[in-house]
């Protein structure tokens, strides 16, 4: 991000304004970079009547409800660290957008905690906030404390991440390789959790079986325009078996999903062709990625997340590598991953005879 910019939620209205402007008259639009809002609103009086929403300027928006107070009090909403975490989260996201724009009612108090904060997230002196200004004080230490848990967390994280990476047996060449490359990058203290590196960093996905483990499920992507299994990005989570059962829930609707197992069913690093993805140019780059065995009822109703798929339906282990028209992934990751499914339906099977 170039800049942090505080205003009130009039100033903050008319900046996005500044970005506006009628079909056929461009010329009139007096900005033109990017942004994400944080907008700041009163939970007591049930906010300001509107939201910001996402546009071909506006990257990203978080709406959160709390009062300008600084301890409980009856009738008010006391900002809390869930809202602390999502801030946290939703800067670190936001890194690629030009500009992070801020508000609440008058840009004074806890938008303006938010702005001094996120200055001393990207480790600039934050001084003049204070100088100009009354933060609330609540907010920034807990904004403060919040940062430092995350960070202890995200710490642990990696390391049990590491540790699970390195008790994994390879299934084959491909794998050997893989996870050495892996453990290289986790040890080398490069951000690999976030799409902030824009080289390469870490994703989960799911091979995601019926209790006979006979079907697999699928999604029809659309930057990919196939039949693929289902997945995301880590985004700075640090348990990947987690962002692999929040993927299958966003992208198959499926509510009652689990892991057969909690151990990485596979890994591999994958290349990603660039693309364009929400109007933007995403550059080719590496996932750094671990797959994990969940399983689904598939008489359960599926919804494809329309932003992403078109598509999402069951396929016997074969017609789901067919399906795919993306050859790379036919014959190195799907046909793999229904050998180890076909391997492991034997020994259940001899284990129970």
């Amino acid at each position: 991000m170039k800049k942090i910019v505080l205003k009130s939620v009039f100033d903050a209205f008319e900046y996005v304004m500044d970005h506006y402007s009628p079909y056929g008259l461009e010329d009139m639009r007096s900005r033109s970079d990017t942004y994400a809002v944080i907008s700041i609103q009163d939970a007591q009086s049930g906010g300001f009547g509107f939201e910001f929403c996402r546009n071909p300027f506006c990257k990203d928006v978080l709406t959160l409800r709390f009062d300008d107070t600084v301890e409980e009090v009856d009738g008010a909403v006391l900002f809390n660290e869930q809202m602390a975490r999502a801030i946290i989260s939703f800067i670190e996201k936001n890194r690629k957008a030009d500009t992070l724009l801020l508000h609440c009612y008058a840009g004074q108090s806890r938008s303006r905690a938010v702005a001094a904060f996120a200055v001393k997230m990207f480790g600039k002196d934050n001084s003049v906030y204070f100088e100009k200004g009354n933060p609330n004080m609540h907010v920034y230490r807990l904004l403060e404390d919040t940062w430092m848990k995350m960070r202890k967390e995200r710490a642990d994280g990696q390391k049990d991440l590491a540790d699970q990476i390195r008790e994994y047996n390879p299934y084959n060449d491909q794998e050997e390789k893989d996870k050495e490359i892996l453990l290289q990058l986790l040890e080398s203290g490069k951000d690999i959790f976030t799409r902030n590196n824009e080289t390469c960093h870490l994703t989960a996905s799911a091979w995601v079986c019926d209790p006979a483990k006979e079907h697999v499920l699928m999604a029809y992507h659309k930057i990919y325009d196939s039949w693929a299994w289902l997945g995301g990005h880590a985004d700075g989570e640090t348990d990947l078996l987690r962002t692999a059962l929040r993927e299958v829930r966003e992208e198959s609707g499926l509510k009652n999903v689990r892991a057969v197992s909690p151990e990485i069913f596979s890994l591999e690093i994958l290349p990603v062709n660039g693309h364009i993805k929400k109007g933007n140019y995403v550059a080719s780059h590496l996932h750094l990625n671990l797959t994990f065995l969940l399983e689904a009822d598939p008489e359960e109703e599926l919804k494809a997340k329309e932003d992403e798929n078109s598509g999402v339906a069951w396929f016997t282990l074969d017609k789901a590598v067919e399906a795919s028209t993306e050859l790379w992934f036919k014959e190195n990751i799907y046909k793999k991953l229904n050998q180890k499914l076909r391997q492991l339906k034997q020994t259940v099977a001899e284990l129970a005879g």
